[in-house]
């Protein structure tokens, strides 16, 4: 999977969660239930991530990035799940159409700020381009959140606990 960059999936999981995040990938390679030189194979590229570990991956770097790389060149977008628990309430919605509005607002402040030199440059586009695609992940979040099917009763808490307690 190469991205318009050349770089691939493995490379980008590798930069975020060494460089950017300083993540301990031994950490990580437990988290995701397999051995460490299993996980630095994979990032380094020797050997491909199944689905089910880029699943596993996936819920533990919550990073849209990654998700973004998987669908690019599709009709699809990775959109964040809100809450469809039925204690979050109207708050979410809410919250989701504040998130909208900002990140929208945000798209507008990176054309202006292209602008103050009356050109877009490839930096300002990608600049806006990834505003673009937050303010998209913002609003299909809300559109999803709203359209989700009724959640069906939940059982009452205080269960088992998955704290170890």
């Amino acid at each position: 999977m190469a991205q318009g960059n050349g770089s691939t999936f493995a490379e980008l999981a590798h930069r975020i969660l060494v460089h950017e995040r300083g993540w301990s990938l031994q950490e990580v390679a437990e988290k995701m239930g397999m051995k460490y030189h299993t996980l630095y194979a994979r990032l380094r590229g020797r050997v491909s991530f199944t689905p089910e570990e880029v699943r596993s991956l996936l819920a533990i770097v919550p990073e849209a990035r990654l998700a973004n790389f998987l669908l690019e060149g599709t009709a699809f977008i990775a959109v964040d799940r809100m809450s469809t628990q039925p204690q979050s309430g109207d708050s979410d919605v809410h919250r989701g159409a504040t998130r909208t509005v900002l990140e929208t607002a945000d798209v507008l402040r990176a054309v202006e700020l292209s602008l103050m030199d009356k050109k877009i440059d490839h930096q300002d586009k990608l600049r806006i381009v990834s505003e673009i695609n937050e303010a998209e992940r913002a609003l299909a979040a809300l559109r999803a959140r709203l359209t989700a099917p009724s959640q069906a009763p939940t059982a009452p808490t205080g269960g088992p606990s998955s704290s170890g307690n």
